[in-house]
């Protein structure tokens, strides 16, 4: 993080990210194509994923903390979607993706709220795409893209993390990664004996 830049390092990310889920033009190509029909299904689709947010608890609380009601909550998950379908899943994407996610942190929300919503919006689209009789490819592909989508976010909590623990305490990125999997090795041999 010291020596690349944001901007380079979310590059770099959008980039490895894509390579390691074989996120290919011809995914993107396939998401593209049943978005025209997708489109018409978004409100089904984001009021199964507030439905889903309502039943919890720490997702309620955020909310009001952040004075977030429903219609706005709503937009921005209509931009949001609208992204995974039409965005280019380059670098520009990835920083808009690294902005949400820092918004979300900002925010108070977690990373497993974020990793649940992910997964209510998979469940919510994929339950439409069988209305619509995709293919095992396109859903494929969206997974995919759902999955970067996550990735990017998620990303910018670690970053933050580690940007905030080294600038408060000095310590490296390389010395806070040795503590956490020591401590994680730690965790391990303690539910071994559970």
């Amino acid at each position: 993080m010291g020596e690349l830049s944001i901007k380079e390092y979310v590059g770099r990310l959008a980039g490895e990210s894509r390579e390691y889920l074989k996120l290919a033009a011809e995914d993107l190509e396939r998401v593209r194509s049943v978005w025209p029909s997708l489109s018409k299904e978004v409100n089904p689709i984001i009021s199964g994923v507030l439905n889903s947010l309502a039943s919890n608890k720490e997702a309620l609380e955020i909310a009001k903390k952040a004075g977030l009601s429903l219609e706005r909550a709503s937009e921005l998950f209509h931009q949001w979607f609208r992204m995974v379908f039409e965005e280019n899943y380059d670098e520009g994407h990835a920083l808009k993706l690294f902005r949400i996610g820092l918004a979300h942190a900002k925010h108070g929300v977690s990373e497993k709220l974020m990793i649940l919503t992910m997964g209510a919006f998979m469940g919510e689209t994929l339950q439409a795409l069988k209305g619509l009789q995709a293919t095992g490819e396109v859903e494929n592909s969206i997974c995919k893209c759902f999955f970067w989508n996550l990735c990017i976010m998620l990303q910018s909590y670690d970053f933050s993390r580690q940007s905030s623990f080294s600038k408060a305490t000095g310590i490296s990125k390389q010395l806070f990664e040795r503590l956490v999997r020591l401590k994680a090795d730690e965790i391990y041999e303690q539910l071994e004996k559970v």
